[in-house]
């Protein structure tokens, strides 16, 4: 290493990284980290620093990080069953939330606010639109009747919106005769 450049940082996933994460809930660690992605946009943008207390599960409205897929994801919770049997999120930037968290253990931590000009702020509300609440509406009411139902519903939405999001780069690549 030379000059003042920070040390290199191993990502830290899958199996490991679930296994850290169960020690940062079990001891209620508060840290401080940095998160890619643009799902979370204009509230917090990729790289923003956040401060994370790990055991808290987070209300309706707050953003928390979460276990998805061998990652650690930030998403802000949107609904949650009244038994805490599952929890909706979703990425400020997206309409669908995310499939639903059945495992309450999935749930690292709640952020309590961001770093913006060397002070902790809170993190800033979504920018709500009709078509976001109708949707969280709707899916939140199927998640209380049916949760596997809801689940089901919810990866059949998200398959179709990658579907469409694909429809035009195959077409564009298709050759006309």
């Amino acid at each position: 290493m030379t000059g003042n450049a920070p040390p290199a940082v191993d990502l830290v996933e899958g199996e490991t990284l679930a296994a850290v994460a169960a020690l940062w809930r079990k001891t209620g660690r508060e840290l401080r980290a940095r998160f890619g992605g643009s799902s979370m946009e204009p509230a917090l943008p990729p790289g923003t620093e956040v401060v994370l207390r790990c055991g808290e599960t987070g209300a309706p409205g707050e953003v928390v990080a979460f276990l998805a897929g061998g990652r650690l994801v930030l998403h802000r919770v949107v609904a949650r069953a009244a038994d805490g049997s599952w929890t909706l999120t979703r990425g400020d930037a997206r309409v669908l939330p995310d499939v639903p968290i059945r495992d309450p253990d999935a749930i690292v931590g709640r952020v309590t606010g961001c770093l913006r000009a060397g002070t902790v702020e809170d993190v800033p509300p979504p920018r709500d639109t009709v078509l976001r609440h109708w949707v969280v509406g709707t899916l939140g009411a199927v998640m209380d009747a049916s949760p596997p139902v809801g689940a089901a519903a919810l990866r059949t939405l998200h398959t179709l919106s990658r579907l469409f999001r694909l429809i035009p780069a195959v077409i564009g690549r298709r050759k006309e005769p």
